[in-house]
């Protein structure tokens, strides 16, 4: 036993001096699959967790790591305030993002803190939560080929999150074996993944136990008359997902995956959860047409795509009112949605990546199909109009949070997915939509704040009170909401609590949070579209920007009334003669010193406004930076020098 301190401090060692590594699929910008190298690397230190990602990182990845250490430093029973570790993520990814690396970087951190050697054929996808749980991520099919096409195909094991295994009404798990000899095994929890990667030889095949999840049980929830519009949208969307899936010619698994859904989706309309109704619908619509797209080929792929640039097109917005906005809005937002994806579409379609495009041109489908059927105009011709243009000034500083949000860290993929198409809004004066864009943005940051660092336990403690959600919690008391879509958003987030539930999965805690915080957001946003709306302040004398400009992929008609028309042509001609005036004004030497360099700074606000409204061109933008710049520069000189 003399030697036994020799051998402890030689574990040590071992332990805190090796590096621990392994390939973890990824999928770039293009939708293309590649393998990234993850590493992790502890020493003895203060609990400080070290980043280094090449090229770049994104607050999704940052919090994986926090969880993925915390957990495995639980199980491997090390206390991870006596290591430094650090992270290293290499990858041709432009940007390294999104939560997907989360159950790699938790497999790799139990590695190297228990000193314990893993089997070297094999790698992983999915999020992970603090509880351990695996969570669902996106491009399976894209992620299973980049393994499967390795380097001398080195990989004997690839694990994904449960119930991922059909994408696309492809069965990953048989194309692998079939293609490449991979065997695709579903995983529950991080216990599973365990299991595999320290219990199992290497080259040997590996089963996992099916985790038996209760049957859904729901608390009716009690919906208000203004979401009955929206009740009538979701039977549609049940309708048009029950057609398709008795499509006879549907793979086995996705055709018993569609009915299963329709059925839940059944059990929620009838409780009254009419947005989580359709959600489900719209989701399995989504996965059979994506099956059908896949299989097509790229000029079948490009028709598709000008089938839906076309509806795009010729889509007619009705008239906003304070009756109708909230269902209007509802369908601009899916419409630039739909926008987005087409583009990507096509540029993942000019890369040769089709498999990929499907995905985006069956969910820009759904989405656009969405926006016609929300395009639905006021009841009462009386209504008062709700103008665009009066919510510029909302907008703006809506977007201007969000954005310190990204620069801080505090946006997650998603978010950060609807502030960019906020922006876009924004550059074609789409401003009240641009609002709810940026709203839904912020809402997910704050939301993310409430359970970041937070065990599943302590969530559903903050929010209930109780160790798991019973309908004796406050949150499932009757409450009365002003908006449509805070109403459907709360449900929307009862619906996931209880999914979460029965299986204890982090993901829809997640979502239930996210959602609950997004309700707040918007019911505060109707009352100050209500509140803009009847006094719009020094809004209503500028000049309407509420004009629909030229998009890059798709242009969208909305309709304007007559008067608007009017005061459009007549404020702009009067904004031409004023910007002519104050040219002529700047170009020679003021008499004032300060009203010059006040003139001057003004003309390059006014540059920065045109630029973010897409009115000119960076270049342009550059141009009048530079000239007005110059002339306040001139001005300070000559002051100086009087």
């Amino acid at each position: 036993m003399k030697y036994a301190p020799l051998i402890a401090l030689l574990a040590l060692i071992s332990i805190v001096f090796a590096q621990t590594s392994m390939e973890v699929p990824a999928v770039d910008v293009e939708g293309n699959g590649l393998l990234s190298t993850l590493s992790v690397e502890a020493t003895p230190g203060n609990g400080d967790i070290f980043i280094s990602i090449t090229p770049l990182t994104g607050v999704d990845t940052q919090h994986s790591e926090k969880t993925a250490l915390a957990l495995a430093a639980k199980k491997a029973g090390v206390d991870a305030k006596k290591f430094d570790v650090l992270f290293k993520i290499e990858s041709t990814v432009e940007e390294v993002d999104g939560p997907s690396a989360g159950a790699a970087l938790a497999l790799l951190s139990y590695a190297e803190l228990s000193g314990k050697r893993m089997r070297r054929d094999i790698t992983i996808t999915g999020s992970i939560d603090s509880q351990g749980h695996i969570g669902k991520i996106g491009g399976i099919l894209e992620k299973a080929t980049a393994v499967g096409n390795s380097e001398l195909r080195r990989y004997a094991v690839f694990m994904i999150p449960r119930k991922q295994r059909i994408q696309g009404g492809i069965d990953v798990a048989k194309l692998a074996m079939d293609k490449w000899k991979l065997q695709v095994v579903e995983v529950d929890n991080i216990d599973d993944v365990l299991k595999i990667a320290f219990e199992t030889k290497e080259g040997e095949k590996v089963t996992v136990e099916e985790k038996i999840i209760p049957p859904l049980v729901l608390i009716p929830f009690k919906a208000s008359e203004k979401t009955s519009e929206f009740g009538k949208i979701a039977i549609s969307e049940l309708s048009e997902t029950k057609r398709k899936a008795g499509n006879g010619n549907l793979p086995e698994e996705l055709s018993a995956q569609a009915k299963e859904n329709v059925k839940e989706a059944q059990q929620l309309f009838d409780k009254n959860y009419y947005y989580s109704a359709a959600n489900i619908a719209f989701i399995t619509t989504i996965s059979i047409d994506e099956f059908t797209f896949v299989n097509q080929t790229k000029p079948e792929l490009l028709g598709r795509l000008k089938e839906l640039k076309a509806i795009a097109k010729d889509m007619v917005f009705e008239n906003q009112t304070e009756e109708n906005f909230e269902m209007i809005v509802g369908a601009k937002l899916r419409f630039y949605w739909a926008k987005g994806k087409i583009a990507l579409a096509q540029d993942k379609i000019a890369a040769g990546n089709y498999m990929s495009a499907a995905g985006d041109i069956a969910l820009a489908t759904s989405w656009m199909r969405a926006a016609g059927r929300m395009n639905i105009p006021s009841k009462n011709p009386s209504a008062k109009p709700v103008r665009n243009y009066y919510f510029r000034e909302k907008a703006a500083d809506l977007i201007s949070k969000a954005k310190e949000l990204r620069v801080n860290g505090r946006l997650d993929f998603e978010a950060d997915e609807r502030l960019k198409t906020a922006i876009d809004e924004f550059s074609e004066a789409e401003y009240l939509t641009a609002v709810f864009d940026a709203s839904f943005a912020i809402a997910y940051s704050e939301a993310l704040d409430n359970i970041v660092d937070k065990t599943y336990a302590e969530v559903v403690q903050n929010i209930c009170n109780k160790d798991s959600f019973e309908v004796t919690c406050d949150i499932f008391k009757d409450k009365e909401f002003a908006s449509m879509w805070a109403e459907m958003y709360y449900a929307h987030a009862l619906y996931n609590f209880q999914e979460s539930n029965r299986s204890f999965d982090g993901e829809n805690l997640a979502n239930g949070m996210k959602l609950l915080s997004l309700s707040s957001a918007f019911e505060k946003r109707r009352a100050e579209v209500l509140a803009i709306s009847g006094n719009p302040g020094k809004e209503e004398i500028l000049p309407p920007q509420s004009a629909i400009l030229p998009s890059k992929q798709v242009q969208v008609k909305v309709s304007v009334e007559e008067d608007s028309k009017r005061n459009l042509i007549l404020y702009s001609i009067v904004a031409i003669l004023v910007l002519i005036v104050l040219y002529a004004y700047v170009s020679r030497r003021p008499k004032d010193l300060k009203m010059a360099y006040t003139e001057t700074q003004m003309q390059i606000e006014r540059a920065e406004e045109l630029l973010l409204q897409g009115k000119i061109s960076d270049k342009s933008f550059e141009y009048f930076r530079n000239k007005y710049g110059d002339a306040k520069k001139k001005e300070t000189g000559r002051k100086k020098k009087n």
